[in-house]
């Protein structure tokens, strides 16, 4: 009886075997690097993330403390053009002040003119007025000659009186002025100090708002692309997984079909080999299908189908 049936069968056997072992030993490798290729992907893409929220937190720290920086050399340039204009208001006033201290001065210099002048007149008047008696023969200092001097001293320091009175009451004038203008320095320049401080003080409140919106705003941001971060690098494991799973099944049925197709070829060998038959019959062996025929014990020989 030959066995060449079996050897044939053998051979195709080992042969569908070790097809089924390299592709099987191909799709776990295939598995395998799914998983690693996932792996680094997703750390990849986490590490991505970090690093994109810790440049987002830098920067709202950055932004932050320049808005700070810029509102403290703000306040500062404010403080210190405050000064200056409230210096120059000051000495405005008090320059204003002097000039007005020396205009006050002049009108007292003036009165002390004009009493030398009326003081002059009075000598002159009452020179005259002696020199027109002695010469008509009167006795100086008696009689009408005496009313006559006594009216012209009378004049004259009435005279005196009204222009110091004058000079009193444009002195005053100007000395209320001279006030009045030290005062209104003094108020503007504290004004000005006042109004600095306000915009000084406006100016950090706005700034502090300003980077703690910049800091919660960069918290927020980093928040939300860690998060979606760690969602991507799980949704890429989750299908790497997937993609492993499906690789590393796919090996297990391409194992388990050559197997059985191995089993099924050395069954139709034996089955050939015992002898021939009319009916036929076959083992389906996931994808592949074993065709044989069942012996025919009324005739010789075997007929091979498929």
């Amino acid at each position: 009886m030959p066995y060449w049936y079996i050897a044939v069968a053998a051979v195709s056997a080992i042969a569908g075997a070790l097809s089924a072992s390299n592709a099987s030993r191909v799709s776990t490798a295939n598995s395998a690097v799914a998983m690693k290729y996932a792996q680094m992907n997703a750390d990849s893409i986490f590490s991505a993330s970090n690093i994109n929220a810790d440049a987002q937190m830098r920067m709202a720290e950055i932004n932050a403390y320049g808005t700070m920086m810029a509102a403290q050399t703000n306040a500062k340039l404010s403080e210190q053009v405050a000064t200056h204009n409230a210096t120059l208001a000051l000495l405005t006033s008090n320059y204003d002040a002097e000039l007005m201290e020396q205009e006050k001065s002049l009108v007292w210099r003036q009165f002390k003119l004009d009493d030398k002048q009326m003081e002059m007149a009075f000598a002159q008047h009452r020179g005259t007025v002696e020199a027109v008696q002695s010469a008509s023969g009167t006795v100086m200092n008696q009689d009408s000659n005496q009313d006559v001097i006594v009216d012209a001293r009378t004049m004259h320091e009435m005279n005196v009186m009204a222009a110091r009175h004058g000079a009193d009451i444009q002195a005053s004038k100007i000395e209320n002025a001279r006030s009045l203008r030290l005062w209104e320095g003094e108020v503007q320049a504290r004004s000005i100090m006042f109004d600095a401080r306000m915009n000084s003080i406006a100016g950090m409140a706005n700034a502090s708002i300003g980077s703690a919106s910049s800091l919660a705003q960069g918290t927020i941001n980093a928040a939300v692309t860690r998060y979606n971060g760690t969602v991507q690098a799980q949704q890429t494991l989750a299908g790497g997984s997937i993609e492993s799973w499906q690789y590393a099944s796919k090996s297990s049925i391409e194992l388990s079909n050559g197997l059985y197709g191995s089993a099924g070829t050395m069954l139709q060998g034996s089955m050939q080999q015992w002898g021939g038959g009319t009916g036929s019959s076959s083992l389906a062996t996931g994808s592949h299908a074993v065709n044989y025929t069942t012996p025919n014990y009324s005739s010789p020989g075997t007929t091979l189908v498929g």
